[in-house]
């Protein structure tokens, strides 16, 4: 028997299944943004530069603009002198302008705050430098002759003299020996020679009184080549934070 609708059932087409709702198109990827700003990048290699020329960790942040200068005019006027031997610089390389400097004053009034603020900004514009503690210079250099560092003498002092910027802070508070004379002069005057910049600090009041303990030779090639950063006032920031004074003797 034929349905109603005059279709045989076996010629009817399957119905068809209704398509499925479109899929909404999937959100785009966010775009990466870096983590550090331009400036924090900036700041990020300067730092990892600072270490590597091995200022030590207390005073690797040490700004110009972090010196304290409420203490008194003088103060304002060694901040002036630093900028002064900063801006002196050339490209890294330029020998011809590559100045010495010496920074001299009292125990704890400021000398290696200044000397680390002078190779943290030329650290960011380019230059290579070494700091040492001149005092651990030589016990590095002693512990060369047991094979208790990695280079030998001859490299240790090679590695110091060839640097572009060599910082030498608290010369003078070494013991002195004629060992100790004799590689002390042999570093100063073989970058004289060769004109790379030199900073240096030293308690000893420049020239005479530094002299009497490092001898003329060296002073003399100091007083030609370096700029005066000094005298720093006579007074003891570390003294003065404990709130202690020395007793007059």
């Amino acid at each position: 028997m034929t349905p109603r609708s005059g279709k045989d059932p076996k010629n009817a087409r399957p119905a068809e299944a209704s398509a499925p709702p479109a899929a909404s198109p999937s959100p785009a990827p966010p775009v990466d943004e870096p983590l550090l700003s331009a400036d924090e990048q900036r700041e990020v290699f300067l730092q990892v530069r600072v270490e590597r020329a091995r200022v030590p960790r207390k005073f690797q942040n040490k700004t110009l603009e972090n010196f304290e200068t409420r203490r008194g005019k003088d103060y304002k006027e060694i901040v002036q002198m630093a900028k002064g031997y900063i801006d002196a610089f050339g490209r890294p390389g330029d020998v011809e302008k590559s100045p010495w400097a010496i920074l001299y004053g009292a125990t704890g009034s400021g000398k290696t705050h200044i000397l680390a603020a002078i190779l943290r900004e030329l650290l960011g514009r380019g230059h290579e430098a070494i700091f040492y503690n001149v005092p651990n210079l030589f016990k590095d250099i002693r512990a060369t002759f047991d094979g208790a560092e990695d280079l030998d003498e001859d490299e240790l002092l090679n590695e110091i003299v060839d640097v572009e910027i060599l910082a030498l802070d608290d010369l003078g508070a070494e013991k002195t020996s004629d060992w100790v004379l004799d590689r002390l002069y042999l570093v100063i005057n073989q970058r004289y020679e060769s004109g790379r910049a030199t900073l240096i600090t030293t308690n000893h009041n420049f020239p005479d009184d530094l002299e009497k303990i490092v001898g003329s030779r060296i002073v003399s090639r100091l007083a030609e080549m370096c700029q005066i950063i000094g005298p720093f006032p006579n007074q003891d920031y570390r003294m003065a934070k404990a709130n202690l004074q020395r007793r007059v003797k």
